[in-house]
């Protein structure tokens, strides 16, 4: 047990303490045991493969506790109170914003935040999207989200972080945060946390931010949503 448990990597067991870990072991190997009847000298011969899969189960576990954590977090019948924070703030700076892939595009954006538009295709529905949103004239500059970058705007869910694809300044002066997703993966359950989430977060930005997730071709519901009033 103590060997299997020095050899459980620390992204497997940074949140759990040394005696939940040891009686986990214990347990499996128990287990095991009694599944196989593998005698002492044989768990010992596989010890490699009982630590993979210990690594595996245990993340299982662990997302299985996450996901329902948050989802617990976010229902109203939870009890729990869900705010917002204004002790991170996000400035855009062309300096610190970085692209993987710079935009080589022919359409010419003007209204985009920074001169290099980056990591996006020169044709497509999400070129679309950026074209809609450049020619909206309720829309002041925008700018294309790229994801994994340390000032890139995101969104935490249960197991991760959610980089939207595009963050607009309106004229009078919201935010207007889009996630274009193509119809044939918006029913999957990521697409669904992801609009569960930023649906919250406009709802506590008391008016000033607004959210929402474009399905194919539906850009007019920017329109819809840009024009409702408060």
């Amino acid at each position: 047990m103590n060997w299997l448990d020095r050899r459980l990597p620390f992204t497997a067991r940074r949140d759990i303490t040394r005696v939940s870990s040891t009686l986990f072991i214990s347990k499996a190997l128990d287990h095991i045991t009694a599944q196989t009847c593998m005698p002492l000298e044989a768990l010992a011969r596989a010890k490699f493969r009982i630590v993979e899969a210990l690594v595996k189960v245990i993340a299982k576990h662990r997302d299985g506790r996450e996901t329902q954590a948050f989802q617990m977090a976010l229902i109203p019948q939870s009890g729990l109170e869900f705010q917002t924070s204004a002790n991170l703030e996000l400035t855009f700076e062309e300096s610190r914003y970085g692209y993987r892939e710079p935009y080589k595009g022919r359409t010419d954006f003007r209204k985009h935040l920074f001169r290099v538009i980056g990591d996006l295709e020169p044709s497509g529905e999400e070129h679309e999207c950026a074209v809609y949103l450049e020619r909206l004239p309720e829309v002041k500059a925008w700018v294309r989200n790229t994801s994994q970058q340390p000032n890139s705007f995101w969104l935490q869910t249960a197991t991760d972080k959610f980089y939207p694809d595009f963050v607009a300044l309106l004229t009078d002066g919201r935010y207007l945060v889009v996630e274009y997703k193509g119809s044939h993966i918006v029913t999957a359950d990521d697409a669904k946390e992801k609009r569960l989430v930023g649906d919250l977060w406009a709802d506590r930005s008391e008016g000033s931010c607004l959210f929402l997730m474009i399905e194919g071709k539906e850009f007019s519901r920017i329109d819809a949503a840009i024009r409702k009033p408060l």
